[in-house]
């Protein structure tokens, strides 16, 4: 920046320096020697010329130089111009009309290939001055308060006109810059009827400083109406005369702190919630005494002492100081490190010993030097009188199971075996410590394929909880190198919660059970086929009796000769079932398949049933069409499950069979509404010789063979038949079988 008076003549300066109202004085930069000054500047001091040469320090008021030297040493070596507006009492008077007003102003100048400093004092009005000295304040009260972290205004009446205000205030308000001179009340109706309406009035009124930490407002701000939480201050200022009433308010906007605080304050709450309704005792201990700083509710229960916040361990708990306990947590403390015990055992305040597991925790300080030890502890006698009884238990069921003559095994709730009793290594060829179940091929002498198989039903048992009963034939029986016959049986042991916590399964030795009952199918198979001759020929001679009878018009006793031969139909059935009982059990019933109409097969056997019920047989058959299977044994699961209708819905009048295609296979179905089967009894209901026991069942003929036969049949083609009955109401008795498309 170019210097003042720099390019101007000599001569042109003199006159103008000399001549000019505005007093001017030029000094000595270093020294602050006046070199000349202007009339107009003597003037305004009272001094003569006498004054050149001599310091400005020590000829002109403070104001002048002394109090601007910081101002003047950076114009010397920065260059630039300075001024402001001071005062000035004429001739020491006393009256405030003796009072002058000046606009001081400082420069470097050059003159004469000479640097100095230049002053000027400019003599200005009354009104003038508090302008600019207004304009001033207003500067130096934005360059004071534009770093701060408040918002701060200068509120002047009781309407609160705000008369300036920062850049951090303007943008807080949300309304320009030209909210100054406005009331801060009719830009913000809302605040009239808040607190800070009445803080305001107080300071103004009563010059009282007021400062809130945390107050709550609600303000309109761009057309939202914003719930804040100020830090707040007014503090009352008035001019040099005393005459102007003003407010600097000071405002902090912590809507973020105290939400934030809030939100730390449910945590906290939460937390501590949480802990005090923790089922483990939660203790934080601070410093080396170990002193109680938190403490949930369940800590007394559990170490069985009364706890005191704020309390010593070692005041808590007598005696502590000398038990390994105490040792482990000054331990932890010192080193810095966790510590584990299970199965504490201690004594607590009533005498008792209980059992206890804990954990000690160091808790470390931003330093990371350990400050706290947090102890998490629970109770576990009754746990461990639980596992001593349940050791007790079990030896127990060992012993019994060592004593039974059966081979006794169990297993966890996902089927995986775990106990052996030593029968199983005597009568098996399985070596001690070996799992029998995890090699089927060596126990049961079977190949991969086959064993995957009984693997595979083990599991659908295991999945869905149902009592696992299977017979099986064991290799090597005694190490005999001879096969033996047991039954193998588990059953599902439930918890307090109805879960499966394991199952108990026995082996049980039917080897001579299964021979009589192979004699019994034989002498059966014998005799069956030894009935058969007689009974064709006692058939042949009632036909013959009855025809004769008839014809010679003896229709009573024909009468009669018909009814031996129905009797004599009916067992022949039962001596058919008999032979196919023993067929099945001999692996020799022949399945002899064949291309036909299944429809026309339903509509035959019902035909047939017909003729021979009272009940009504409904046909709701879909077309099924052409099927590949043994036509005759169909037939025979046909009529039995129509038989079986029939003769277990004594009271109702009709019997509804359906057949349909779905997919890869066919369904057949005859559902009745008799007496039903009770749900426990489902599962036996295709068993060999089961007939269903009850009030009513055991007034029906049969041998229970029909249901097995027709099981078997189904099974043999491939297929499946079940039921679905409910006691009282009726069975649903169905099969599947798969087709080729």
């Amino acid at each position: 920046m170019a210097d003042s008076t720099s390019g101007v003549s000599s001569e042109l300066f003199k006159t103008i320096f000399m001549n000019t109202s505005i007093g001017i004085v030029w000094m000595d930069s270093e020294s602050f020697k006046i070199k000349t000054i202007n009339p107009a500047f003597l003037d305004v001091f009272d001094l003569d010329e006498n004054c050149i040469g001599k310091s400005g320090l020590d000829v002109f008021p403070n104001l002048i130089v002394k109090d601007n030297l910081d101002i003047i040493s950076d114009i010397i070596n920065n260059g630039g111009k300075h001024k402001h507006v001071i005062q000035l009492l004429k001739n020491d008077a006393e009256k405030s009309d003796d009072v002058q007003f000046f606009v001081l102003e400082i420069s470097r100048v050059n003159f004469e290939n000479e640097f100095g400093l230049m002053i000027t004092l400019r003599q200005i009005g009354e009104r003038l001055f508090f302008e600019k000295r207004m304009a001033e304040s207003k500067e130096k009260f934005d360059y004071q308060v534009a770093g701060s972290l408040f918002s701060k205004a200068i509120l002047i009446g009781e309407d609160a006109q705000i008369e300036i205000a920062n850049e951090r205030m303007i943008l807080t308000l949300g309304k320009g810059y030209n909210i100054l001179g406005s009331s801060i009340f009719d830009l913000f109706p809302e605040l009239k009827s808040q607190k800070i309406a009445e803080l305001y009035k107080l300071c103004l009124e009563e010059e009282t400083k007021i400062f809130e930490k945390c107050i709550p407002i609600e303000i309109n701000i761009n057309g939202v109406l914003k719930h804040l939480f100020l830090k707040f201050a007014l503090k009352p200022i008035t001019n040099k005369r005393g005459d102007q009433k003003a407010v600097l308010l000071s405002v902090l906007n912590i809507t973020d702190l105290v939400l934030a605080k809030q939100k730390l304050y449910d945590r906290e709450a939460l937390l501590k919630h949480f802990i005090e309704n923790l089922p483990v005792a939660i203790n934080v201990l601070e410093g080396k005494d170990f002193v109680y700083r938190v403490s949930n509710k369940i800590s007394e229960s559990v170490w069985g002492y009364k706890i005191d916040i704020g309390t010593r361990v070692i005041d808590t708990v007598p005696g502590i100081e000398e038990r390994p306990i105490f040792k482990n947590l000054q331990k932890v403390f010192n080193e810095g490190i966790q510590y584990e015990k299970k199965e504490h055992e201690y004594v607590d305040a009533k005498g008792n010993t209980q059992y206890i597991n804990y954990i000690f925790q160091p808790i470390r300080d931003v330093d990371g030097n350990v400050k706290y030890v947090m102890t998490l502890g629970y109770d576990v006698s009754e746990e461990l009188k639980y596992k001593k009884q349940l050791r007790e238990n079990e030896k127990k069921f060992k012993t019994l199971a060592e004593s039974m003559p059966q081979l006794v095994w169990t297993a966890d709730n996902e089927g995986s075996a775990d106990y052996f009793n030593s029968n199983w290594y005597t009568v098996t060829d399985i070596q001690y410590g070996e799992n029998p179940w995890g090699n089927l091929e060596k126990l049961l002498g079977v190949s991969p394929s086959e064993a995957k198989v009984l693997t595979a039903e083990w599991y659908n048992c295991i999945a869905n909880k149902k009592v696992y009963e299977k017979e099986m034939l064991f290799n090597n029986y005694k190490k005999t190198g001879k096969k033996h016959w047991f039954l193998v049986r588990a059953i599902p042991i439930y918890n307090d919660e109805k879960m499966v916590d394991s199952w108990i399964g026995t082996c049980t030795d039917i080897d001579d059970f299964k021979q009589l009952q192979q004699q019994k199918d034989d002498f059966l198979g014998i005799a069956s086929h030894e009935l058969k001759t007689p009974l064709t020929s006692l058939k042949l001679y009632s036909q013959y009796i009855g025809r004769n009878l008839q014809n010679i018009g003896d229709t009573a006793n024909a009468s009669v000769a018909r009814k031996m031969d129905e009797q004599i139909n009916k067992l022949t059935e039962l001596i058919a079932e008999l032979l196919d009982v023993t067929k099945i059990q001999n692996g020799r019933i022949e399945l002899k398949s064949s291309k036909f109409d299944f429809n026309d097969l339903v509509n035959e056997v019902v035909e047939e049933q017909q003729m021979a019920s009272r009940h009504q047989i409904l046909v709701n058959a879909k077309p099924v069409g052409m099927i590949e299977a043994d036509r005759h044994r169909l037939s025979q699961v046909m009529s039995n499950l129509i038989g079986n209708a029939i003769k277990y819905s004594p009271d109702a009048d009709k019997v509804v069979v359906t057949a349909e295609h779905l997919g890869d296979k066919i369904r057949f179905c005859v559902q009745d509404y008799g007496i039903g089967i009770p749900e426990e009894k489902i599962e036996h209901v295709f068993k060999q010789y089961y007939r269903v026991s009850g009030e009513k069942e055991h007034t029906i003929p049969g041998l229970g063979l029909g249901l097995y036969i027709s099981a078997e049949i189904i099974k043999r083609s491939n297929g499946n038949i079940y039921v679905n009955s409910e006691r009282g109401k009726g069975s649903n008795f169905c099969f599947e079988l798969p087709v080729k498309n």
